[in-house]
């Protein structure tokens, strides 16, 4: 029913610990002649990909160097080099001798705790990082690793908080540019959404994730047609992309051609089997169509996917009962519903405040038309009342987008205000120049 982003996050640490301990390291005098030679010769095989000859040349200034805080740096860079290896052991054993020496410098505790980061461990990455953070941080990474860990407990300002401190130590750092992309479609500013993806999407114009994520939000903001051709450059890039063929297929049902949509769906299946999502969309397009049978298998089959996908039962709850409500009617009428009959049930409930059920059958009206502006509004309106905000935020966002004079375009743009989150002031900003990104259009 709704198109789902695929969060890309996989921070990379940054690479220049060496170069900084040359600045940073707690000296009283210059480094030596024999000092500079070594950390140069370190940098020069790691940038050239030698890690055997990397790993001697550490060895070496170990045991040559006697600054505490240069010796961390270089534990530092060791065990940066060693989790690229898979040792992760050996790389846990150098970087809490780094903090060991260093415990006050960001950079040893930085690279510690993007390592815990990368093996899981948000227990022990979580402390390395916010102390890291509070004493100054110089790795856009670890910033970055932050807010992914924040976006994961479901503190969107506190991710936001983290990529943008990110972007304050690199204004080009990607992976922190394309989750705060993520976290302003979850907040409900899907333009601004849409200039981080494009942005990733320049940077990389050979991968498919950016037109994917891109469209996604394109969709949310009611831009169906632009959508589209994201989609399609997503698959046209990257034939094996599951979710972007899924996509392709949903945005196509909803600009009316639920036979191309099929198609799409089709190969979403080939490639990722019993995706509950790809599964149920199947169920709606042939709903669509009037085929009684193959809609009753497909809803058979898409039910007992979604029984065992925990996350689509927890996410998907109102959806599901829909389902199941459609399933109920075809199975004891032996037919399927009519539009006409499901907005008739449907405004009964509507009348009575029977939230969930009006849900359902404005659900299964919007499967056969989607575009009816009333049908758009009742069920942004109902998604609010029910919890649902990102249903609500994409109901909404489609009927303004078609019907922007309705009668009851007013009220839409109201309550969709309410539901976008306002927007801290990005660093350096204050309040009165924060992003202006609400819903009036």
């Amino acid at each position: 029913m709704i198109a789902l982003a695929l969060v890309v996050a996989v921070a990379v640490p940054g690479g220049g610990a060496l170069c900084a301990a040359q600045e940073n390291a707690s000296q009283d005098k210059p480094l030596s002649e024999g000092e500079a030679r070594l950390l140069r010769q370190i940098e020069e095989a790691v940038a050239a990909g030698n890690t055997s000859q990397a790993l001697v040349f550490m060895a070496r200034a170990l045991l040559f160097f006697e600054d505490p805080a240069l010796k961390s740096r270089v534990y530092a860079a060791r065990g940066q080099l060693n989790m690229q290896l898979g040792l992760t052991d050996d790389a846990i054993s150098d970087l809490d001798q780094a903090v060991r020496l260093a415990p006050d410098d960001p950079a040893a505790l930085q690279a510690r705790g993007i390592a815990f980061y990368q093996l899981k461990r948000p227990g022990l990455a979580i402390p390395d990082l916010d102390r890291a953070m509070e004493l100054g941080p110089t790795d856009p990474g670890a910033c970055t690793a932050r807010g992914n860990l924040h976006l994961d407990f479901g503190n969107l300002m506190g991710a936001l908080k983290a990529y943008d401190l990110a972007l304050e130590l690199d204004p080009e750092y990607t992976e922190a540019i394309f989750q705060r992309g993520y976290v302003y479609s979850r907040l409900g500013h899907f333009n601004l959404a849409v200039q981080a993806f494009t942005r990733v999407a320049d940077e990389f114009p050979h991968k498919a994730f950016p037109y994917n994520n891109r469209g996604i939000a394109l969709s949310q903001a009611g831009r169906e047609a632009e959508s589209l051709a994201d989609f399609q450059k997503a698959v046209d890039t990257d034939s094996n992309y599951a979710s972007a063929w899924s996509n392709l297929g949903y945005t196509r049902f909803l600009m009316g051609d639920a036979k191309a949509a099929l198609e799409a769906y089709e190969k979403a299946d080939d490639l990722e089997r019993d995706n509950a999502y790809c599964l149920c969309n199947q169920a709606e397009a042939y709903f669509r169509m009037g085929e009684k049978v193959k809609t009753k298998g497909a809803l058979k089959k898409c039910l007992k996917s979604a029984a065992q996908d925990a996350f689509f039962q927890r996410e998907e709850a109102y959806y599901i009962a829909t389902l199941k409500t459609l399933k109920e009617y075809a199975d004891k009428n032996n037919k399927l519903p009519s539009e006409e009959y499901l907005l008739e049930k449907a405004a009964e409930a509507w009348e009575g405040n029977r939230r969930k059920q009006a849900f359902a059958f404005y659900t299964m009206a919007y499967m056969l038309n989607p575009n009816r502006a009333e049908t758009l509004y009742r069920l942004g309106a109902l998604s609010d009342r029910l919890g649902r905000r990102s249903y609500a935020l994409n109901f909404l966002n489609r009927f303004l987008a078609r019907n922007p004079d309705h009668e009851l375009a007013g009220d839409a743009r109201e309550l969709l205000e309410s539901l976008v989150v306002p927007l801290p002031p990005a660093p350096g900003m204050g309040a009165a120049s924060a992003p202006a990104e609400n819903a009036k259009r």
